[in-house]
């Protein structure tokens, strides 16, 4: 097993541990939490959250099935995709907005985000490697 599998195996487990943490905090204990009503940075919060978590979930899936066919050998990254997205359209189901809890003021007012965010951008940033990986380098999908 290579580097680059191993590294998407430790991704894919901790995105589940902190899917089971994100939840855990979500239900029982919210005093920890900041409702972000929006999508990212609290853009769009001025819509129906059934209406958002459906557009996500839609494009959550249209994205997995447009880059599942090229790329089945990093089915990892999916999965994180997958459930840190779920696990936040789950919370803006039952709660009306995604719990949110990491609040760092370091060097400026840094908006105030969960760890699937993390994943989720994580996942995101590998995907556009690989392809721009690909198409650098003519490998066509992942192969």
């Amino acid at each position: 097993m290579g580097k680059i599998k191993i590294f998407l195996k430790f991704l894919l487990f901790f995105s589940i541990l902190s899917s089971l943490l994100h939840l855990y905090v979500s239900f029982f204990a919210q005093e920890f939490c900041f409702w972000n009503k929006g999508i990212i940075f609290g853009i769009a919060d001025f819509l129906d959250p059934y209406l958002l978590s459906l557009f996500l979930t839609l494009f959550l899936i249209f994205a997995i099935y447009a880059l599942w066919k090229p790329y089945p050998k990093y089915w990892e990254v999916f999965a994180v995709l997958g459930i840190s997205s779920f696990t936040n359209i789950l919370d803006r189901l039952v709660h009306g907005g995604v719990c949110d809890y990491i609040d760092i003021k370091i060097f400026l007012n840094f908006p105030i985000f969960n760890l699937n965010d993390i994943f989720i951008s994580t996942a995101l940033i590998i995907i556009l490697l690989m392809i721009l990986y690909d198409t650098a380098f003519g490998k066509g999908g992942g192969e």
